[in-house]
């Protein structure tokens, strides 16, 4: 894991908090809103029911055992109206009508907010509504119908109404200012919670580093004994063999420097490059390999794509990709390389024949030393290393490298933006 990933990771683990953080806080803000919701309406219900049972008059209700942990913590009416104060501070009018529709009682000496008149029209239109207890306005309001008439009784609940919506503008302020502050409080401790893993990291680049440097000599010294080996005594299979394991040494430590060095910022210089030109020479090299194992190879490179990039970095990731593809190909299969330009994002598709891809795990086609297959990965060479310096080296260019099948082809595509 190099420091763009760290760093990915810690954004991801950021992001994953305050998401979490919000949800779980705009959730107990909503259910307190809900549930003061419930209790104003609960509250309403059960003053209107004492007006109309009391035609018109508040009296001061007796008090009772609250009973359940909801009637005594969160409906607290019962309570409310068994106070000598409740009389005085609730606002409401009654309203009577006969089988005619014609007024015949009016109490709306304790509401100031609405003439006789506009109390008898409020009144008469919960009537000829389909519901017998709703709200209109700053209003709820209970329908009692008898034989001998209508009854509606109107509860003004504005202060209760006011106090819910405070409630809920609270709970989004608290929500913000948390977020923001998990946010910062996250964002500084998140940093020092990876020095231990971008330490570490920096320890594993150093000791692959001195490592190769170190191992080149002993390596270097084998070589020279076994060359002297074939001079004195001529070829055989003991010589022969330790040769080809020095030569494979030599290419893994290379190729431990090289992803050691891409997951580094480049140090070198990008300048406009021929894509088109670096892609198809160095797929080509490849060509009479391919042929030479019985493989069809085919490249669509249209000329022209520039970008701005190193050109040896460009050549290595078309090698690397293409080299992978002969490796895996089928036998008498097919390999294509190809190229295009979509408005800023340049891509290349490595693809080859690969009947043996279904049903695999290609997210780890990109780990080090992976191998799906032992034996048939054994006999075409590598370290299953290329295509993690491949991804190392995508990185570098804050691409993305992404590998698919279908239909027996898989294919590696790399995507550029060309900034």
């Amino acid at each position: 894991m190099n420091k763009k990933s760290i760093d990915k990771l810690r954004r991801r683990f950021i992001l994953i908090a305050l998401l979490s953080f919000t949800c779980v806080m705009s959730f107990i803000g909503g259910l307190v809103y809900a549930i003061n919701i419930a209790a104003t309406r609960h509250e309403a219900f059960e003053t209107l029911n004492l007006i109309l049972d009391n035609n018109g008059e508040l009296i001061t209700a007796e008090e009772k055992n609250p009973g359940t942990l909801l009637d005594k913590y969160l409906f607290l009416s019962k309570r409310y109206q068994s106070s000598p104060e409740f009389s005085y501070q609730t606002r409401y009018f009654y309203v009577t009508f006969d089988k005619n529709m014609k007024t015949t009682d009016l109490v709306s000496g304790h509401i100031a907010a609405l003439s006789e008149a506009e109390t008898i029209e409020y009144a008469k239109a919960a009537v000829q509504s389909d519901s017998r207890f709703h709200r209109r306005g700053n209003y709820y309001y209970l329908v009692h119908e008898s034989d001998t008439g209508t009854e509606v009784a109107f509860l003004d609940c504005r202060s209760q109404f006011y106090t819910n919506t405070r409630i809920l503008f609270i709970s989004l302020l608290l929500t913000i200012f948390g977020a923001a502050a998990s946010f910062l409080i996250l964002r500084v401790f998140s940093f020092r919670v990876i020095q231990p893993e971008i330490r570490n990291m920096q320890r594993q680049k150093q000791f692959i580093t001195n490592a190769s440097h170190e191992l080149k000599t002993p390596l270097a010294v084998i070589r020279a004994n076994t060359e002297l080996d074939v001079l004195m005594n001529g070829e055989n299979e003991w010589n022969q063999s330790t040769m080809r394991q020095v030569d494979h040494m030599t290419d893994l430590i290379q190729n431990l420097v090289t992803i050691a060095k891409y997951q580094e910022k480049s140090s070198g210089i990008r300048v406009d490059t021929d894509f088109s030109k670096a892609v198809s020479e160095s797929a080509e090299s490849f060509r009479s390999v391919a042929e030479h194992e019985s493989k069809t190879f085919t490249k669509k490179i249209p000329d022209g794509i520039h970008m701005e990039a190193e050109p040896n970095q460009i050549s290595q990731l078309t090698a690397l990709l293409v080299d992978n593809a002969i490796k895996y190909c089928d036998d008498n299969g097919e390999i294509t390389v190809e190229l295009s330009q979509k408005g800023r994002y340049i891509r290349l598709i490595v693809s080859n024949s690969y009947k043996e891809g279904a049903n695999q795990d290609y997210r780890r086609f990109f780990d080090r030393f992976y191998r799906e297959n032992e034996a048939h990965t054994q006999g075409s060479g590598g370290y299953g290393i290329g295509l993690s310096i491949a991804e190392s080296l995508m990185e570098q260019y804050r691409g993305s490298i992404d590998v698919s099948w279908k239909d027996g082809i898989i294919s590696f595509t790399c995507t550029f933006k060309n900034m």
